[in-house]
């Protein structure tokens, strides 16, 4: 059996960064790579919050274990690119000056998705592997 953890000590620094990060993402103009930041960074914040406060603490077998870090992994890059779709539109309705992101870079982010969503469940199933030989 193995204990999933149930406090996560540098997520309120996480939460505060992504606030500043925010703050400082709104007043450039449109990229991708912060844009994808902005995208995961808050899918963690989020993540992790939803462990803390309803899965945190439990004991399960090994093996759950690592299915639910990979079922994690895949809903993490689902998310990110989810979030950051809806942070491009955003970008773009708030600056109000033309588009901030080209069709091709939004095409692109969604053809990606098959992809990262497998990166996702095989990063989470490692991280699962790694936790529990520890």
């Amino acid at each position: 059996m193995i204990q999933i953890p149930d406090r996560f000590p540098f997520f309120k620094l996480l939460f505060i960064l992504m606030a500043l990060y925010t703050a400082v993402w709104m007043g450039l103009e449109g990229n991708v790579g912060r844009v994808l930041l902005m995208g995961g960074g808050w899918t963690a914040v989020l993540l992790l919050h939803f462990i803390q406060n309803y899965v945190g603490g439990r004991l399960v077998r090994r093996w759950v274990f690592v299915l639910e870090t990979a079922v994690a992994g895949l809903l993490f890059a689902l998310s990110t690119i989810a979030l950051t779709l809806i942070f491009m539109v955003l970008k773009t309705g708030i600056h109000a000056h033309g588009a901030e992101f080209s069709p091709q870079e939004i095409n692109t982010l969604i053809e990606k998705l098959p992809i990262a969503l497998l990166a996702g469940l095989l990063a989470g199933a490692g991280v699962g592997l790694i936790r529990i030989k520890n």
